[in-house]
């Protein structure tokens, strides 16, 4: 994933935070407009409440990263676990109807193409995810989106740290286009494409249903299957991926429902009145 991806991120994120500011400040200028029309009494004053956008996003990122440490983390390593061994102990018979070891050559390959498009076109489907933060009507989409963002980034970093460890799981297949010919070149695990598409992929999938699920699983598992037949990857490495993506997205599933539980909380609000004869009463009002 290129750096400008995770650039149009931050962008995206502090454009929908700037449209709730903006939101907000009309707000208030209305109600200032319509004080001054009906004066308020004089015990009673308005405050405006300040907009911290590097705070917001520094938050998110601390829950998102909080509950990883989480009951699920077991989970997704339990479920993923005996594929990742049972593919691990055949990765090389795998590899071997996609490498010709004799020439040093790739075959049964797919085309270039598909190739360029697995590794290039996963920026399409991100971009267009995250500009719902933005143009979804959808509060619970465009907050799923704006938590997606701000995720993606460091879903890339976390499999950065990880592709730093050598060990033998970590080697990649060999491929004729490694520039260290015939020898295995580390880095492969996880498979940070697999990541990236598991990541989004869960995250829509939970929230969302089917509308999102099918599309993407259709994309994840292409992407799955032509790093494997191109050399880029074990199958095992897939799984890994995939596992710290899925992590990331349950992480920030449970972010986005403490937000939106939050935002309900301040939309109701609970008081004491007095009617037009002078009795109490309780007093209930519901922001929509």
């Amino acid at each position: 994933m290129n750096i400008r991806w995770i650039i149009a991120f931050v962008i995206l994120c502090l454009a929908q935070e700037s449209m709730g500011d903006t939101q907000e400040k009309s707000r208030k200028r209305t109600r200032h407009v319509i004080a001054k029309k009906t004066p308020l009494a004089p015990q009673e004053k308005t405050y405006s409440e300040p907009v911290n956008i590097l705070g917001s996003i520094v938050k998110d990122v601390f829950e998102i990263h909080i509950n990883l440490a989480s009951f699920d983390f077991f989970r997704i390593g339990c479920a993923l676990f005996p594929p990742f061994v049972a593919l691990r102990m055949n990765d090389e018979r795998i590899h071997s109807h996609f490498y010709d070891p004799e020439h040093h050559k790739n075959k049964n390959q797919c085309a270039f193409f598909n190739h360029f498009f697995a590794q290039e076109a996963i920026a399409i489907p991100i971009l267009g995810l995250v500009s719902l933060s933005v143009f979804s009507h959808d509060e619970d989409l465009r907050a799923t989106s704006r938590v997606f963002a701000i995720g993606m980034p460091f879903v890339l970093i976390a499999k950065d740290i990880i592709k730093q460890l050598r060990f033998k799981a970590a080697y990649r297949p060999y491929n004729q286009y490694f520039e260290k010919k015939r020898k295995h070149v580390c880095g492969g695990f996880p498979s940070g494409h697999m990541a990236e598409m598991a990541y989004m992929t869960v995250l829509y999938s939970m929230r969302h249903g089917m509308k999102f699920a099918i599309p993407l699983s259709i994309l994840s598992a292409y992407v799955g299957s032509t790093f494997v037949v191109c050399n880029r990857h074990y199958a095992s490495q897939i799984v890994a991926g995939a596992g710290l993506g899925a992590l990331y997205a349950v992480a920030a599933s449970r972010v986005i429902d403490n937000k939106l539980e939050l935002r309900r909380l301040k939309s109701l609000e609970m008081g004491f009145d007095t009617l037009s004869t002078g009795d109490p009463a309780l007093s209930l009002n519901y922001k929509f």
